[in-house]
């Protein structure tokens, strides 16, 4: 709202839109819906302005509580959500702060013990982080600027250690990626080798329809490079050449995407270059640690 007054201002009130040529003219003047725009444009600039200053003055707290039950949307199923904001002056979301509403809502104020944190990649000022406790597990979000210096948004996700389904862990070497780019070499040799001979092919008829075709199998070529290199980052690795690994986590509620019905899901991306097997060892701790909750609440035995 306060780009939209600001833009209003800009071309209806000063009139920006207008040549200056035609302003000079004798006997100019403005229309008066475009003057009426104008006005609209700065009360709404004036109005909006303070709100925008006071996000940053005093941050607001986002909380969504999600249910695995019913929630109306059009031709598809999703969670039920509460959505609640709050305005204040908290350092954040944090599993063991004041400003975390989740543990309150979701632990009933008891108290929870931390037993291990992951960090996750880090890419552009965007960190991510795997919070366990003995009562649920949270995956925490933070998006910072200025070198790190100053926090943009804090996200924090927790879900009960009984709403877990499963756990998976991959690690794995970007093969595809490697073929694909070998592929693309051998394009490229192809190519500076086949142009090296384009001045016989100018000479004659017979080389013009040979240059022709050559032209035709080059776009061909680098058409399936590209679809080649589209392919390959689906595969196993992904985009890049460096082993990734990952951590997904799946709960038993849904998950809300329009028209479509999924397991609602945590994905953590590891750092690049990590020790085989640590992706493994997180899965194996959210699974233990969901294992153990199970028994202590409902007295399960060990089989």
């Amino acid at each position: 709202m306060v780009w939209t007054g600001f833009i209003l201002v800009i071309f209806f009130l000063f009139d920006a839109a207008t040549a200056q040529s035609v302003k000079d003219m004798e006997g100019y003047e403005q229309d008066p819906i475009s003057r009426m725009l104008g006005i609209i444009g700065l009360i709404l600039f004036l109005v909006y302005l303070p709100l925008l200053l006071l996000q940053y003055f005093r941050p607001k707290v986002f909380a969504t509580i999600d249910t695995s039950r019913w929630g109306r949307t059009w031709s598809s199923w999703s969670n039920l959500s509460e959505y609640l904001v709050f305005i204040g002056k908290g350092p954040g979301v944090d599993v063991k702060s004041e400003d975390d509403i989740g543990e309150g809502v979701i632990c009933m104020m008891e108290d929870e013990q931390i037993l291990q944190r992951y960090r996750g990649k880090e890419l552009k000022g965007q960190s991510q982080e795997i919070i366990l406790t003995n009562r649920r597990v949270s995956v925490r979000r933070s998006s910072r600027c200025c070198c790190g210096k100053i926090l943009r948004a804090d996200s924090l996700s927790s879900y009960k250690l009984e709403e877990i389904s499963s756990t998976t862990a991959d690690q794995s070497f970007p093969l595809w990626w490697t073929i694909a780019t070998i592929y693309c070499v051998i394009i490229v040799i192809w190519y500076f080798i086949a142009q090296g001979e384009q001045k016989d092919w100018q000479q004659s008829v017979e080389g013009i329809r040979k240059y022709a075709a050559f032209v035709q199998t080059r776009n061909i070529l680098f058409f399936t490079v590209a679809i080649f290199f589209v392919i390959a980052s689906g595969m196993a690795g992904g985009v890049g050449y460096c082993r990734r690994a990952f951590v997904v986590i799946y709960f038993k509620g849904p998950r809300f995407i329009p028209l479509f019905f999924t397991s609602k899901y945590e994905i953590l991306e590891l750092p690049i270059g990590g020790e085989s097997g640590v992706a493994e060892s997180i899965a194996r701790s959210v699974m233990a640690a969901k294992d153990k909750r199970m028994r202590e609440k409902y007295g399960l035995k060990m089989v």
